[in-house]
């Protein structure tokens, strides 16, 4: 794009006036760069020097918005276009609905689709998926939906695109079934699901406590040779602490190449729902070697927890290993608030938790984490093997064998 600019301002040395095709071709080289200040500069300098923008570069001009989130002037040059008697084409509202898109601003995006179809503009399959995207962004997953089923009305064909931001939008919505039926449909259709289409299916299943139907996924993706990435662990170690299977959260974590402070803090919460106690402490001391801070709110519930069974040893030895690893400074009022426990406000107005703080040395915590794991995955191994006796799995399977 510099050098487009750079070639255009040359002009009028070389004794060539620059004319519309020229600044049209500028500004869509500021468009592909991201250059939205620039391509606004242009169009602007157009119209200083009477040369008549045409829809090329109102195009341009309004997509350079859209990559550079600029959705207020994106839509404000829309309405520009009729006033210089232009008509906007289908290219200048998919770049305005994307504005809208990016601007989590999911009505004004839906707003413009009677206005193409009041033009007579039939939308494409980037319109409609723009619009999904919208919607899902929004938290409308019904609205996400209707417009998916619509697409298949005007004969346009979904593409994966299309599918992966439904079953988000359902995934937000709580509404497991629906993504997982729309995985399906991907099958069907013999669309290849990937990372985004498994990862929005198992969160659908996370956020509504199917822990079951996460871990069959996650299967589904390994015979797919989809490889896993980190928000797949994360996603599927968090519906096994929802679940209260902690031995499932710990084969993952160990499976992890590449473990984040999420993936611990919903292990540690796992342990906790499951009374196995030494677990979180081990935990704590391997995010310590590997430089990851602990969440507080998830130690203070981790706390509550124990406080809840009258385990007050454990409380002293948690809360010890969380002031070791935070400092006094991390326990602020925000961790105080989330772990609002009679004994961690005691333990924090006596001063203990320095003195406790020596009583946990890492080195000893962190040494075992790895032999402990590798105990925990020999559950995950039966638990594996009863899942596939299921309906559910089996037909994932034999789907992806067709496909």
């Amino acid at each position: 794009w510099e050098l487009a600019l750079v070639l255009l301002r040359s002009m009028p040395e070389l004794r060539v006036a620059p004319d519309t095709t020229s600044c049209n071709a500028a500004i869509s080289a500021c468009e592909k760069g991201q250059q939205w200040p620039a391509a606004l500069s242009l169009f602007a300098a157009m119209q200083a020097e009477r040369l008549e923008p045409d829809i090329i570069a109102c195009n341009a001009a309004i997509s350079a918005c859209e990559k550079g989130f600029k959705r207020g002037l994106a839509l404000s040059l829309l309405s520009e276009m009729e006033r210089l008697g232009l008509d906007p084409d289908v290219i200048s509202f998919n770049a305005s609905i994307s504005a809208c898109e990016k601007g989590y601003r999911w009505a004004q995006a839906l707003s413009l689709l009677p206005e193409m179809h009041q033009r007579r503009l039939r939308p494409s399959t980037i319109t409609c998926n723009a619009s999904i995207s919208a919607c899902e962004k929004g938290h409308q997953w019904v609205h996400a939906l209707e417009l998916l089923r619509a697409m298949q009305r005007q004969c346009l064909q979904p593409d994966l695109h299309s599918f992966n931001a439904s079953i988000s939008a359902c995934e937000k919505g709580a509404r497991w079934i629906s993504a997982l039926s729309l995985l399906a449909e991907v099958l069907d259709r013999g669309l290849l699901p990937d990372v985004i289409s498994y990862n929005a299916s198992i969160s659908a299943c996370e956020s509504s406590q199917q822990w079951v139907r996460a871990l069959e996924l996650l299967d589904c993706m390994r015979f797919s040779n989809i490889r896993p990435s980190t928000i797949t662990y994360n996603a599927t170690i968090s519906a096994c602490e929802k679940g209260q299977q902690w031995t499932g959260a710990l084969s993952l974590l160990e499976e992890m190449p590449r473990r984040d402070h999420i993936s611990y803090n919903s292990a540690i919460l796992a342990c906790s729902r499951g009374l196995c106690w030494e677990w979180p402490l081990a935990l704590l001391g391997d995010m310590a070697v590997r430089g990851l801070r602990p969440d507080v709110q998830a130690c203070g519930r981790l706390l509550l927890e124990a406080e809840g069974r009258g385990m007050l040893g454990v409380e002293v030895e948690l809360l010890s290993e969380v002031g070791r690893l935070l400092g006094n400074s991390g326990l602020d009022q925000e961790g105080r608030s989330a772990a609002a426990s009679s004994a961690m406000t005691r333990i924090l107005i006596v001063g203990f938790l320095d003195l406790l703080a020596d009583k946990v040395a890492r080195q000893q915590v962190s040494n075992s984490i790895s032999s402990r794991l590798q105990a925990a995955s020999g559950a995950r191994i039966d638990m594996t093997s009863a899942r596939f006796r299921e309906d559910f799995s089996h037909q994932f399977r034999n789907k992806m064998a067709h496909n």
